[in-house]
């Protein structure tokens, strides 16, 4: 009798003992935890799908200023509202809009192997219109505002060499021509676009253009 109680005290103090030895792990464990360190907070914000601490979260695609590729918005920051100037520089032949766009307007050999300087402080829109409208000409665009060159028929911007800086840059090339056969755009640090006619060679050296769409 007393050696059988014996035996059954030895027994549940062993499995007392089994029972500590597996509890005990898993008071200490992290295990399944989402609290505590980075990669925790890591894995939380990747099932979430929120940045993890200490990285950016992606960049909106929709964000910014402009066309970019396959129709969407350049993610280079808002495009800036010109300040324009109290009188409209003479360079502007086109005129200028209420909201300051600088409009030069070079019919048919008009700006035929010239330099075209936009003013300071207005989005710049050259438009040539015509034979040899713009041909060889070099077109500086102005800091930090548009510039835009419309080019519509057969040699109206052949050889033109575009300056660009950090301002959304654009040349638009009709289908009528060729009209900006060999021309030349040089991108800046903003975005950077082209469109193309049938058979134009227009070169897009999109060196540091935070969007570059050159022609397809």
């Amino acid at each position: 009798m007393h050696g059988s109680m014996a035996l059954g005290r030895v027994g549940a103090l062993a499995a007392v003992a089994a029972v500590g030895v597996l509890v005990t792990p898993a008071l200490g464990c992290k295990c399944g935890s989402r609290g505590g360190t980075d990669t925790d907070a890591g894995v939380d914000a990747a099932l979430s799908g929120d940045a993890a601490p200490g990285t950016d979260a992606a960049p909106d695609a929709d964000s910014g200023g402009g066309p970019g590729i396959d129709g969407g918005a350049v993610p280079c920051g808002p495009d800036p509202a010109p300040p324009g100037a109290p009188a409209c520089p003479a360079v502007c032949t086109g005129g200028c809009t209420a909201d300051n766009v600088c409009v030069i307007d070079c019919p048919a050999g008009a700006c035929n192997d010239t330099t075209l300087t936009c003013p300071a402080g207005y989005d710049c829109r050259i438009v040539c219109n015509g034979l040899d409208a713009c041909d060889t000409t070099t077109i500086q665009c102005p800091a930090t505002y548009r510039c835009t060159v419309e080019c519509d028929v057969y040699d109206s911007c052949g050889d033109v060499n575009l300056l660009c800086t950090d301002g959304w840059c654009d040349m638009q090339c009709g289908a009528n021509g060729p009209p900006c056969g060999g021309a030349v755009v040089s991108c800046g640090t903003g975005a950077c676009t082209a469109s193309c006619g049938t058979a134009d060679t227009l070169t897009v050296s999109c060196g540091a253009a935070c969007t570059c769409v050159p022609c397809p």
